[in-house]
C-alpha cells in the first residue's frame, strides 16, 4: 500500500486521461445541450455528461497535491502553471461566452479559467510549506489565495480539496473521507455566495445582501435543483480516488512518455476550448452586417 491507498491499481498518468476525457464530455455537453428544455431525455443526457464533467477538477487537485512531493522544481512548476493560466484565458472566455476577448474586469463579472486556479492551488502549498514566514503574514497570503479563486473556475474549491490531499498525503483513507464533507460545505457557500454577490450586484446594501443572501437560496432550492442534479458526479468521483495507487505513471522520468504526461493537459485545455467554441460560434474573425 503507497500513500494509504492500493499499491495496483490506477497511476497518475492514467487518472489524468480520465480526468481529460471527462471535461471533453462535459465541455462539449455544455456547448451543445441545455438542460432547460421540455424533451426529457435531452435534460437527463446533459446532467449525466455534466455530472462525469465532475471528476476532473478532484483529481488534477489530487494529482497537484501529490506532483508537489516529487516534482523537482516547484518554481518551473508554478511558472508553467502561470503561462498557461495567461495562455488558457481568452480560449476560457471565448467557450464561455462567444468573444474572442480578455473579457470584463468587473468584480461581479470577472473569471478565468481551472488552469490559474491551479496555479493558486500550488502557491498555498508553497506558502503553507515556507518557514520563514510569520504565521500573520501566511494567513495574510492564504486569505489572498483565497479570495482570488472566485474569479476562478470553480471558485474555491481546488484550493480546500488540494490543502486536504496534500495534509493528508501518506494519509489517503483520511483525505478520502474528508472528502464528502468538504464538498457538501463548499456547495452550501458556494451558491450562498453566488445569491450575495447577486445582490450586491443589483445595488443592495452589503447587510441587506448579508441577511437576504440565504433566505433567496432557500426558497429558490427547489426551482434550481434539478438544473444542479450534475454536482452529484462530485461524489461518483471516490472509487477513483480508491483505485489511485499513487505512482505518477509507468514511465522514466525525462522519457517521451513522461515529457507527454506534463504538458499534454496544458497544450489540450486551452485547444480543445477553442475548437468547441469555433464549433458553437464560428469564426470570431469574421463580421457580418
Amino acid at each position: 500500500m503507497q500513500n494509504g491507498v492500493l499499491k495496483n491499481g490506477l497511476n497518475g498518468f492514467q487518472l489524468k486521461i480520465i480526468a481529460i476525457c471527462a471535461m471533453v464530455i462535459d465541455h462539449a455537453a455544455w456547448a451543445f445541450l441545455r438542460p432547460y428544455t421540455e424533451n426529457f431525455a435531452l435534460y437527463v443526457l446533459y446532467e449525466i455528461l455534466r455530472g462525469i464533467g465532475r471528476f476532473t477538477m478532484p483529481i488534477m487537485c489530487m494529482l497537484l497535491a501529490d506532483g508537489f512531493f516529487y516534482t523537482r522544481s516547484i518554481k518551473k512548476y508554478l511558472i508553467r502553471l502561470f503561462i498557461f493560466a495567461l495562455i488558457s484565458h481568452v480560449p476560457y472566455y471565448f467557450f464561455d461566452y462567444g468573444i474572442f476577448s480578455i473579457g470584463s474586469f468587473s468584480i461581479y463579472k470577472f473569471q478565468t479559467s481551472i488552469i490559474f486556479n491551479l496555479f493558486l492551488c500550488l502557491c498555498t502549498l508553497v506558502l503553507l510549506k515556507t518557514e520563514k514566514i510569520c504565521a500573520v503574514l501566511k494567513l495574510f497570503g492564504l486569505s489572498l489565495l483565497f479570495l482570488s479563486s472566485w474569479f476562478c473556475d470553480w471558485r474555491f474549491l481546488p484550493i480546500m480539496l488540494t490543502v486536504l490531499f496534500y495534509a493528508f498525503y501518506k494519509k489517503r483513507f483520511i483525505a478520502i473521507g474528508l472528502y464528502l464533507p468538504v464538498v457538501l460545505i463548499w456547495l452550501f457557500i458556494h451558491h450562498w455566495a453566488g445569491y450575495f454577490m447577486l445582490l450586491l450586484e443589483k445595488g443592495n446594501p452589503f447587510i441587506f445582501a448579508l441577511q437576504n443572501a440565504l433566505p433567496s437560496l432557500i426558497e429558490d432550492f427547489p426551482k434550481i435543483l434539478p438544473y444542479k442534479l450534475f454536482f452529484i458526479g462530485l461524489f461518483f468521483l471516490i472509487p477513483f480516488f480508491c483505485l489511485y495507487n499513487g505512482k505518477p505513471g509507468n514511465f522514466k522520468k525525462g522519457s517521451v512518455k513522461a515529457k507527454i504526461s506534463k504538458w499534454f493537459f496544458y497544450v489540450f485545455y486551452p485547444l480543445h476550448l477553442l475548437i468547441l467554441a469555433f464549433i458553437k460560434y464560428g469564426n470570431p474573425f469574421i463580421f457580418t452586417d
